[in-house]
């Protein structure tokens, strides 16, 4: 029974014209990912812009009326706190922005200090804002996988699948 019922789910979806993984739908003609977006309160005591990496604000475990929750920044390397990158153009203090938490985005990095290279994890660095190679170790964080290198330089926005 359980069989006829995937096999029914397989021709269904299979038939159609998009490709369906989740956390959504790849348009079959594009062939693009949407990116997923949550709504977060930014309450890092500085202006944010897209590309940031913020973490979960473990200090202040308030939601805002609309149940966002608070994020701000580090410079623990590889946060275990680690929640996504900031995608909305600007992002001041005590506001609302909107933060990825899955997709392809641009992220800004240390890419200077702290090397980025295809095809390699990344996550937070010692600069507050900025992503960096990952190391892997007990209580670290991967923030996403790098799409492509940077130009040895700080503060460069490299593309990364977070």
């Amino acid at each position: 029974m359980m069989r006829n019922i995937f096999l029914a789910l397989a021709l269904l979806f299979g038939a159609s014209q998009t490709a369906w993984a989740w956390p959504g739908v790849v348009d079959a003609q594009e062939g693009v990912l949407p990116l997923l977006t949550i709504p977060v309160f930014n309450d890092s005591g500085t202006t944010q812009v897209s590309g940031a990496v913020v973490v979960w604000d473990s200090a202040d475990t308030d939601l805002t009326s609309d149940l966002s929750p608070y994020v701000t920044t580090t410079t623990t390397v590889d946060d275990p706190q680690t929640a996504g990158v900031i995608v909305s153009p600007t992002c001041p203090d005590q506001a609302q922005c909107d933060l990825a938490i899955y997709g392809p985005t641009l992220v800004r990095c240390a890419d200077s200090s702290d090397a980025v290279t295809t095809n390699t994890f990344v996550g937070t660095s010692a600069v507050a804002q900025l992503c960096g190679d990952y190391t892997s170790a007990a209580d670290k964080k991967v923030l996403g996988t790098a799409l492509g290198s940077g130009s040895g330089t700080e503060f460069s926005y490299i593309p990364v699948f977070v």
